[in-house]
């Protein structure tokens, strides 16, 4: 999906490759990740990689959603805020794996004017040398994407990485087709061995989890609407704060599971007012006299 806040999610499953697979090995993995179509939530999984190899049809992008997040919803401080709290997270998952931050930067804003060289370096502005390519535009005016250059990500006005450009930027470490192709990338002979692991036994939990949090979600949600929110300050009190730990909850599962389903519906709120309907809640808590 071509939201940002997608990388809630994404977040959650970084620990697996970052952690998990290192307990389950005496000799730390090299990871690798070969991508065909990272879009949305699954575009900040690669940035934890070891080295990313693409497919000759491969793409990562599709959360170019920031500066649009809590449109409408709320102050402008409280939006700017959480909007410059969950870049910041994502810079540093880039970061930490090595990667320019400010291709997240450029992924992510529409606003954000980015260019590189023939060698690679990275400029936080427009073409300004004949040596010199456009990444990304401001998106205004007459540098606006089309409708159909925003489906295929195709336009300017926030970044897709695609083989021959992540070969360039130097996120890519080659194009692969098929597997065969991958592992001579990667010096591996053709008699190696494939080891399985864990990984029919995750996703099997996965599925599980996330039937689970496809029901708790709405009865969650029908507790929160009916908390007693009048009474006394304590009384008052206990339900403005059983109120925060309801949201909290969904916001978890949400953030856990929610891309794997449709969530929305029956009253629910979209995952991404949730922030604000709890700083609401503090600011009603702290306003309550004795």
């Amino acid at each position: 999906q071509d939201n940002f806040d997608w990388f809630m999610v994404a977040e959650k499953l970084v620990p697996i490759f970052t952690h998990e697979i290192d307990l389950n090995w005496d000799k730390q993995p090299h990871l690798v990740y070969w991508v065909r179509n990272a879009m949305g939530g699954a575009a900040f999984l690669p940035f934890v990689a070891d080295e990313i190899y693409m497919h000759p049809e491969g793409r990562i992008g599709g959360i170019g959603t920031l500066e649009q997040m809590f449109e409408g919803v709320g102050d402008e401080v409280v939006r700017q805020k959480q909007r410059s709290l969950r870049l910041g997270m994502a810079q540093g998952l880039a970061i930490e794996g090595g990667y320019d931050y400010r291709l997240i930067t450029a992924m992510a804003r529409r606003s954000y004017v980015l260019s590189y060289d023939i060698y690679g370096n990275l400029y936080e502005r427009g073409v300004e040398n004949p040596n010199e390519l456009a990444l990304t535009d401001d998106g205004e005016g007459k540098n606006a994407d089309t409708m159909r250059q925003l489906v295929t990500g195709e336009g300017n006005d926030v970044l897709t990485i695609k083989p021959e450009m992540g070969l360039k930027l130097g996120v890519s470490k080659g194009t692969a087709g098929d597997l065969d192709e991958l592992l001579e990338h990667l010096g591996i002979l053709r008699n190696h061995n494939m080891i399985k692991g864990r990984s029919t036994q995750i996703v099997e939990n996965w599925g599980k989890n996330v039937s689970r949090a496809e029901r708790k979600i709405p009865r969650l949600w029908r507790d929160y609407a009916e908390v007693p929110m009048g009474g006394n300050p304590d009384e008052q009190r206990r339900g403005i704060s059983r109120r925060i730990s309801i949201l909290e909850d969904m916001q978890d599962l949400f953030r856990r599971y929610g891309e794997a389903f449709n969530p929305f519906g029956g009253g629910v709120p979209a995952v991404n007012n949730f922030d604000l309907m709890i700083e609401e809640l503090k600011i009603q808590l702290m306003l309550i006299e004795d």
